[in-house]
C-alpha cells in the first residue's frame, strides 16, 4: 500500500521526466497524400515534396474504371 506522500513523490518525478523528453523532434515531420493529385507522376510528387519541405509521401490512388 502506497501512502499519499510516496504517491506524490513518484508522480512528480514522472511528470518531471516527461517534461525533459529530449527525444521528441522539435519540428513536426510533415507528409502529404498523393490522393489529392491523381494526375501527378511519382517524379512530380517527389519534386513537390522536396521543394516544399515535406519529409514523407503517402502513396494513395483511386483506380479509374
Amino acid at each position: 500500500m502506497t501512502n499519499r506522500r510516496e504517491f506524490l513523490m513518484q508522480s512528480s518525478g514522472l511528470l518531471g521526466l516527461t517534461a525533459l523528453d529530449l527525444t521528441a523532434p522539435k519540428k513536426p515531420l510533415l507528409s502529404f497524400s498523393t490522393l489529392g493529385c491523381p494526375a501527378w507522376t511519382f517524379s512530380q510528387a517527389l519534386q513537390h515534396a522536396s521543394a516544399n519541405g515535406y519529409k514523407g509521401i503517402e502513396i494513395r490512388g483511386i483506380k479509374a474504371i
